[in-house]
């Protein structure tokens, strides 16, 4: 405690951090006076010193510490003891939530919010009825956080309906909205009938106007009739806009949100409205919510939020109705200008389509490995066909491991680890143009076009469509496509597709297939077999169709 007050600053503030968890009872006044005067890190360190002193005794301390301090000391004091959940501390709290130092009171009643509980619900509420000076919003934030806490709403709804009756008009809309955080049945017919106390003209508007709020937030459907009343017919525009809005909002709660969507798209005067309502649309995932958000996409005032609502209902329903979901996604592409909403509905597209246009035609060539290295040091290695004057790398039809859009490796060889294969196929193009590479590997893979590395990635995964996306050129005619597949450990496999560079199929792309002699021609060869051919035939015949043979090479063939 003496070296809580020297003058160096470093040696204060070590003694201040010390008293936390070496102090006791008597740290207490240099603590809480060092918290009330001092600032920053300082002050930091003596709070939390406060909160950590050890010993069961220390709360009582603190409480008996409160009468003769100071206010800002008593703060810290208050401060302290909402930290350390001192329940016992209430009685006294209440004292203080009605003293004559302002800061005190905000204090001990935002502790209390803290540390009251069911037993002080009464009297948390005589406080907000009757509060001092401008404490009532600090009241109702406490009360607010009490409830949260106690389990059943009833209760808390029970202490505050005795009250509402012959409370006064400026309390009402405390306790109106207090009834909302309960949301019981009997709290919502207290909050409806509070609606017919005066007008817009009245002094009591202010009654009607909490209740309408606390309406559109309640925390169940069980206000959503009253509230498509209130969007129907209320006097006062404001209202009739909360109302729609807390109708929107209890709609997407609903077990069947449609009927109250369509209700409400009806009703929306405003355009903001509206948007609000397609916005609400988009959580859903019918294809009744798709046609009812459809009908806005040609409306410019509307047309983002329709696109944006489309482009989510359809990542929902294109589980169950895939074709319907991609209509409407293309609708969208087909209409919308705007980029970002584009790409949002192409990269939907995508997904959609990430299984299809894989190429599952290659030739390959490996094992390859070294003795003691690892996935990591194979992954940095460059293998004969990495080197275009590489002799011998015998490349043979993949054969083996083809699915519906991946190649599993593992089909091939087995279970192996540490290695690493290459793949090689052509890809052709009618003109040059830009593209996209769209690879998935399990594990690690580089990619090779016409020559040229184009993409490396080390990590250790499982397959997948559409893992690494790389933006490639490619040249018109016959593009050379190598892919080095590394494993790790465990499964093997990779996939590969050639898009346009925004996901979409390259519609005039060709994919060259595999060749190799027939098993009868190799077995012929395998034997020594020599077969001895008369050249003038094979010569007369190429000749005649020389015609067929350019236009297949044209065609890609």
């Amino acid at each position: 405690m003496a070296a809580a007050k020297s003058e160096p600053p470093e040696v204060r503030l070590a003694a201040l951090e010390a008293l936390g968890g070496a102090g006791n009872a008597a740290a207490i006044d240099v603590l809480a006076q060092t918290a009330g005067g001092a600032g920053g890190e300082e002050q930091q360190i003596a709070r939390a010193s406060l909160v950590r002193l050890p010993g069961a005794e220390i709360n009582a301390a603190l409480v008996r510490a409160l009468a003769a301090a100071e206010p800002k000391v008593r703060v810290e004091l208050i401060r302290a003891l909402a930290a350390r959940k001192a329940t016992a501390a209430v009685g006294e709290l209440f004292k203080l939530a009605v003293d004559d130092d302002a800061s005190v009171r905000r204090e001990a009643i935002g502790a209390l919010g803290t540390l009251a509980g069911e037993a002080q619900l009464g009297t948390l509420v005589a406080l907000a009825v009757t509060p001092k000076d401008a404490d009532r919003a600090a009241i109702e934030q406490t009360l607010g956080n009490v409830f949260r806490r106690i389990r059943d709403p009833k209760k808390c709804a029970d202490a505050v309906l005795p009250s509402l009756a012959g409370a006064p008009a400026d309390a009402k809309p405390t306790l109106l909205r207090l009834l909302g955080v309960a949301g019981t049945p009997e709290a919502f017919h207290a909050v409806r009938a509070a609606l017919a106390e005066g007008d817009a003209a009245t002094r009591d508007a202010a009654i009607r106007d909490a209740a309408v709020r606390t309406l559109a937030e309640w925390p169940n459907g069980s206000a959503a009739e009253e509230l498509l009343q209130l969007a129907r017919t209320a006097p006062v525009q404001t209202h009739k806009v909360l109302a729609l809005r807390g109708y929107v909002r209890l709609a997407g709660l609903s077990d069947n949100p449609m009927a109250m969507y369509t209700r409400a798209l009806e009703l929306a005067e405003r355009t903001e409205d509206k948007r609000l309502v397609l916005a609400g649309l988009g959580t859903a995932g019918s294809a009744e919510a798709l046609q009812l958000v459809e009908k806005h996409l040609n409306d410019a005032a509307l047309q983002a939020e329709a696109a944006a609502a489309i482009v989510q209902i359809a990542g929902r329903l294109r589980e169950s109705d895939a074709a319907r979901a991609k209509a409407a996604l293309n609708n969208v592409l087909a209409t919308v200008k705007d980029a970002a909403v584009r790409g949002q509905a192409q990269e939907a597209i995508n997904e959609m389509e990430q299984y299809e246009g894989h190429i599952l035609a290659w030739l390959i060539t490996g094992l390859y490995e070294e003795k003691n290295k690892r996935s990591r040091d194979i992954f940095d290695m460059a293998f004969p066909p990495e080197k275009p004057d590489a002799k011998d790398v015998a490349w043979k039809p993949l054969k083996a491991g083809i699915g519906d859009w991946g190649i599993s490796l593992d089909a091939v060889f087995g279970s192996v680890d540490h290695c690493a294969v290459y793949v090689r196929t052509r890809v052709w193009v009618p003109a040059a143009q830009d593209a996209r590479l769209e690879l998935g590997s399990d594990d690690a893979v580089k990619a090779w076009l016409n020559g040229k590395q184009v993409h490396a990635h080390y990590l250790n995964r499982s397959m997948a469509p559409r893992q690494d996306l790389v933006d490639v050129q490619l040249q018109q005619g016959w593009n050379d496509l190598m892919l080095e597949i590394i494993e790790h450990e465990g499964g093997w496999g990779f996939c590969c597709r050639v898009r346009q560079r925004n996901g979409t199929a390259l519609p005039d792309l060709k994919v060259e297939q595999a060749f190799e002699l027939s098993d009868a021609s190799a077995e012929r060869s395998a034997a020594g077999c020599t077969i001895k051919l008369n050249p003038e035939p094979i010569k007369e015949y190429l000749t005649s169709n020389i015609v067929l043979m350019k236009n297949m090479i044209a065609d890609g063939y």
